[in-house]
């Protein structure tokens, strides 16, 4: 298995079904077949498979309807360009901007 189809293979994992992990992750560490996956797979097994911390319900995202935070990064950078025309935003200016913007969005919670 080449380094680039087992690094993306390792990072889909969190795409799995939570149950489905710890067997695919298996089959994954039994195709490592270097000393460089061998280390990366038990890393993530230390970290993240076998872990009390981060349990893998807790990183699997499967079925989850928001994965990103593309919509704040998007907004955040039209904020930005925006605003930064000459170098750092003066914290009056993003204030008001700031102000402007809550008085046109309406807030719902759900």
């Amino acid at each position: 298995m080449t380094y680039t189809s087992s690094y993306a293979r390792i990072m889909a994992l969190a795409f799995l079904p939570a149950e489905h992990i710890p067997s695919v992750f298996d089959a994954l560490d039994d195709r490592a077949n270097n000393e460089h996956l061998d280390a990366a797979m038990v890393y993530i097994y230390n970290t993240w498979s076998n872990s009390s911390v981060f349990t893998v319900e807790c990183w699997s995202i499967f079925g989850k309807s928001i994965t990103t935070n593309n919509d704040c990064e998007g907004w955040n950078n039209r904020l930005n360009t925006r605003l930064a025309t000459r170098g750092p935003v003066p914290f009056y200016v993003l204030v008001l901007e700031l102000y402007k913007r809550q008085r046109t969005t309406r807030y719902t919670s759900s």
